[in-house]
């Protein structure tokens, strides 16, 4: 199975700037106020020296450790992050930036949403099916990816699945060398969760979805170990068609079945189907719904994964993402503090990827549908990002708050000098 799927992060433009003049020990900053665009600037067209939304990957490593020049509300938000660590006196170093390893409004090892998608390498095709022609498979076409009723679409079948796929073949492989026949029918139990990836003719918009994919029915005289797998696949595939609710009832099954080497990873995908339902989940108007339905599919998500959590890594390891959709506000605010201070370590980065991914969703909160929503957030640098990128309707809001933090702060501190208009 995978990870939780995302919809593709988009940057996020800023319709305007709110000045602000550093002039700290050692740092010396003005922050432009341009006036209002109409249409967003650059454009495609980008200024190859002064970019409108990022710094260059020149001027990078100077910007990150506190030589930050002209910071612009325009600036897509990662780069907003680091000017407010290093005017809180903790710039990186060069090796810290380079682990950051910033692509775009992206930072961290993941490759962008569109490349995890679309690349057969990246998406771990490309080995799968090389896999497969090894094994004396005939070919076929597998796509990664999924459209939906909305218009949109979602990596379905990520690199973790094809990856698991190939481990377990070579496995299967080598304890039914006396009888090959069911290694192949392994294979071809496999193909049929894996065409339920992208199954043909489901086209963007289109409501009803094709049924799903199972595999085939084995034989009385199959062994064990291939009916085991044939109770997971059969699983999987109801996951990747989009029927949860089944394919939930088929892990809660495995997870009771002592003889199943799939036994472990049965609560935990059992949780799994309750996330990817409550992510994809759509209401009347086409929206993505956020209901007390969804919520509560998150919730029981939650307990069950908590459950799980103190013997289980997988499922300690979502809870963080399972508490981002729950409570987005108080997580971003918990991620914020050490970010804003901590060495940047693996551990930093990731955190700050869920941040700023995180920042995208508070606005798409009940009551927190604009930049406003940011300025309201419990956490000082959250407040400051949203300042910076206020547009004009909430401009006098965020000159308002740029006072109130400024007159807060203690007198000649970094965040008094940061947040002076």
């Amino acid at each position: 199975m995978d990870r939780p799927a995302e919809h593709p992060l988009a940057p996020r433009r800023a319709l305007s700037t709110l000045a602000r003049t550093l002039a700290l020990a050692g740092l010396s900053s003005l922050i432009a106020l341009p006036a209002a665009r109409a249409s967003g600037g650059d454009g495609y067209e980008e200024n190859a020296y002064a970019p409108e939304h990022h710094v260059t990957e020149a001027a990078l490593p100077g910007y990150a450790a506190g030589r930050l020049g002209v910071v612009p509300g325009s600036y897509w938000r990662v780069y907003l992050a680091l000017a407010w660590r290093a005017a809180q006196g903790h710039p990186l170093s060069a090796a810290e930036t380079t682990a950051l390893n910033v692509d775009g409004w992206h930072v961290g090892p993941t490759a962008p949403d569109w490349q995890a998608r679309h690349d057969e390498d990246a998406t771990g095709i490309a080995a799968w099916l090389a896999t497969r022609a090894q094994a004396g498979a005939a070919p076929v076409k597998i796509e990664a990816e999924r459209a939906t009723p909305d218009y949109s679409f979602f990596l379905n079948c990520p690199k973790d699945a094809f990856d698991r796929a190939r481990q377990t073949l070579a496995e299967r492989q080598r304890q039914s060398v006396a009888a090959p026949q069911w290694a192949a029918r392994w294979l071809a139990q496999q193909d049929a969760v894996f065409a339920n990836c992208s199954p043909p003719g489901v086209q963007f918009g289109q409501a009803t979805q094709p049924p799903a994919v199972l595999p085939p029915a084995l034989p009385a005289e199959a062994p064990a170990w291939l009916r085991a797998d044939h109770a997971y696949q059969s699983a999987a595939a109801l996951f990747y068609a989009g029927q949860y609710e089944a394919a939930r009832q088929r892990f809660l099954a495995i997870a009771l079945d002592g003889s199943s080497p799939w036994q472990p990873w049965g609560r935990y995908l059992a949780a799994r189907c309750l996330l990817r339902q409550a992510t994809l989940a759509l209401g009347p108007d086409g929206q993505p719904e956020r209901s007390e339905r969804t919520r509560q599919w998150l919730s029981t998500a939650r307990d069950e994964l908590s459950a799980q959590a103190p013997k289980f890594a997988p499922a300690a390891a979502l809870l963080g993402w399972v508490d981002a959709r729950l409570r987005p506000a108080e997580k971003a605010a918990e991620l914020a503090g050490p970010l804003s201070q901590a060495p940047m370590d693996a551990a930093q980065v990731r955190a700050l990827s869920d941040y700023l991914v995180l920042l995208d969703s508070l606005e798409q909160q009940p009551g927190l549908e604009n930049r406003p929503g940011l300025m309201q957030a419990g956490d000082p640098m959250t407040r400051w990002i949203g300042a910076m990128q206020a547009g004009d309707e909430q401009r006098p809001a965020a000159l308002a708050l740029a006072r109130r933090e400024a007159q807060a702060a203690p007198a000649g501190s970094p965040a008094a000098v940061l947040w002076l208009a």
